[in-house]
């Protein structure tokens, strides 16, 4: 399946809502999964904000029909006491897995990151559980980095020095 991305927009709160309280999309981090509306809407505008003052964020994954949201995929830029880098994040509709769509949209994400903002570390951190996105990470190049302070496995387009991960923890 082709998919377009594009910085998300006010329309998207419901598919923002749709996917992020969906239990299955939080199967590995259930106390992350969105309860009422007014959560996305919060969501949202903080990543509406971002793409505002840093020119990226999450993007809305769509089908052909660019109001036909079937994720959220990309890079949010994160603080890590003196510096920070960007968070890799892909979740979806479950009608979509294992069509090779967060893969995708995960390495287009990694190259931007490479190419405009190559200083700035790329991390995808997720439970050690959570095996379809461990394989998603691997399968864009990064590699098994450490564990931040939640336990979350860590995932990096470079090595991370001890120093650098005693910021996430």
């Amino acid at each position: 399946m082709d998919v377009l991305i594009r910085p998300p927009r006010d329309s998207d709160l419901e598919a923002m809502f749709r996917i992020h309280s969906d239990p299955r999309t939080n199967v590995h981090w259930p106390e992350g999964a969105l309860k009422e509306l007014g959560q996305a809407s919060k969501l949202l505008e903080t990543i509406l904000d971002e793409w505002s003052h840093y020119g990226i964020g999450y993007w809305a994954v769509t089908t052909a029909d660019p109001d036909e949201v079937i994720g959220f995929s990309g890079l949010r830029v994160k603080p890590a006491g003196y510096t920070d880098f960007f968070n890799l994040y892909y979740r979806y509709t479950p009608e979509v897995w294992g069509q090779g769509i967060a893969r995708d949209v995960a390495g287009r994400a990694l190259a931007l990151a490479k190419q405009r903002w190559p200083y700035r570390p790329v991390i995808a951190r997720m439970r050690g559980t959570n095996l379809p996105s461990q394989r998603v990470a691997l399968a864009v190049g990064l590699t098994r980095a450490g564990q931040d302070s939640q336990g979350r496995t860590l995932f990096a387009d470079r090595r991370l020095y001890p120093s650098f991960l005693e910021l996430l923890r």
